[in-house]
């Protein structure tokens, strides 16, 4: 699995280096990788989470890793843009308590073990980390604003839209020192995979102000399944800068190439 994961990711990424419209990439339209992890719903306080250094989505890899998209209809030929793509979304939420799965019991728990020493420095690996793979079907549409008011320049827009959510394989970890020794306490997906809903469906939406897009997203689908009866549901914000390279590279048809004595060397 992880192997995979690691393809994904970097073909993805690779892929849509090469995959760039006029205007922008279709792609960030869904792009997720810098934003903040949380919960809401009536039990989400009970399972914050916190920024910590690689921790709820912030300096981590979270996020869509696509392995294509596209525009249905392109905002440079529509008044409306209409996107989409298949991918892998990695999720990763860092949780302000010591928490673990109960593997024999069903239930989410806190570590209260006199021998677990945790340590609550920005930086430190200590504490309890929840990493979900699920497959990643949005439709997103783009209003390119600009347009309404005859400008050329697509510095402003709106765009929204809703995505399924497939789960694919979660993870727990907890870091801990225990007599002066870093111990990891991995939970594998075999153990707590049926706690989760297979399937989910969100909503997601934003601004784009030049470059800059400001987003949130919210799985209307609780992350667990009945066998855990917790009322939360994944919720992310966040804002990135895209750039756009194809205002700096010239069209080929844009350079000269006439010959020495003034002939058309095309």
């Amino acid at each position: 699995m992880k192997k995979f994961v690691v393809f994904i990711i970097v073909f993805s990424s690779i892929f849509n280096v090469y995959s760039q419209y006029k205007t922008f990439k279709a792609s960030v339209l869904m792009n997720e990788q810098t934003g903040f992890n949380f919960f809401t719903g009536s039990d989400s306080k009970y399972y914050l989470t916190t920024p910590k250094a690689l921790g709820s989505g912030i300096y981590d890899f979270s996020g869509q890793y696509n392995i294509k998209s596209i525009w249905l209809f392109s905002p440079e030929k529509y008044p409306i843009g209409v996107a989409t793509t298949l991918g892998l979304k990695i999720t990763k939420f860092r949780f302000v308590n010591n928490l673990y799965f109960g593997v024999d019991t069903p239930g989410i728990f806190i570590d209260n073990s006199t021998n677990h020493y945790y340590n609550d420095f920005f930086f430190s690996r200590h504490g309890s980390k929840l990493v979900t793979g699920k497959l990643f079907v949005p439709i997103m549409l783009y209003l390119p604003v600009h347009k309404w008011f005859n400008s050329n320049k697509d510095n402003f827009g709106i765009f929204a839209g809703a995505f399924y959510d497939g789960y694919l394989f979660a993870y727990h970890k907890l870091y801990y020192d225990q007599n002066g020794q870093l111990e990891k306490n991995k939970t594998k997906n075999k153990y707590i995979k049926q706690y989760f809903n297979k399937n989910g469906f969100g909503l997601r939406g934003g601004l784009k102000i030049m470059n800059i897009f400001i987003y949130g997203q919210y799985l209307i689908t609780p992350i667990f399944s009945d066998i855990l009866p917790i009322d939360i549901h994944e919720t992310k914000i966040g804002l990135y800068y895209y750039f756009d390279w194809s205002d700096k590279i010239p069209d080929i048809d844009e350079f000269d190439f006439d010959n020495d004595d003034g002939t058309d060397a095309k």
